[in-house]
This record gives structure tokens, sequence and C-alpha cells, in this order.
């Protein structure tokens, strides 16, 4: 699981300090534009984020390793919207599609469309 340190400061009683970040602004592999759902596989350990389509840009799902190093990209131009996700204890992936009005389930771990 991704965990948070509370740290707290005379100006602020409570800040969550996430332990881990993913990725960084941009389209290119590793990096996020619009990042919108996030999921952790509590048995891969691996973080998959949503990542909402602009223009010319397909929504896809990013991962990453729980240390914040990127892994891969998936549904490239099989989800245009790509917004809530979830992962089942059977691996199998739920991704909500804002633009299509649609739920899609894919099979991990080579992220097959079933549905």
């Amino acid at each position: 699981l991704i965990e948070m340190e509370i740290i707290s400061t005379p100006d602020y009683p409570a800040i969550f300090q996430p332990s881990v970040s993913v990725g960084k602004g941009g389209t290119a592999e590793g990096e996020l534009i619009w990042p919108l759902g996030v999921a952790v596989d509590e048995k891969s350990k691996l973080i998959y984020v949503t990542e909402r389509g602009c223009g010319y840009y397909t929504g896809n799902i990013s991962v990453f390793s729980v240390s914040g190093e990127y892994i891969d990209r998936f549904c490239e131009g099989k989800v245009n919207q790509p917004y809530g996700i979830i992962i089942s204890e059977d691996n199998d992936v739920f991704v909500s599609d804002t633009e299509s009005h649609c739920v899609y389930k894919f099979k991990l771990p080579k992220f097959q469309l079933v549905t």
C-alpha cells in the first residue's frame, strides 16, 4: 500500500506527506497528463494510474512500482477517458470511461480486454 506519513508543524497541525510519488508532468513514458484514478495491486505491489486523454492524446493506464519506478503503459486507444480504477482479488481490473459511458474489464497481468 501507499503509506502516508503525518507531519505536524506549528503552522499546520497535520499535513499528509506521501512516502512515494510516481510520474511527473508530460506525455512521454513515465510521465502523467491529467492523472485521475489510482489503484494498488496488493499481490504484485504495483500502482496503476488512470490518465485522461487530452485532445490528440488518448487516455491510458500507467503502471509504477511501489518505489515510484515507471514500468509500463496500457490501454492507449482502448479507453478514451479512463477515470476510476479498481483491482479485484481475481486480478480483474475495472476501469470507468467517462467519455464512452461504460466500464471496461481487463485481466492482469497482460491487461487483456475482457469486456
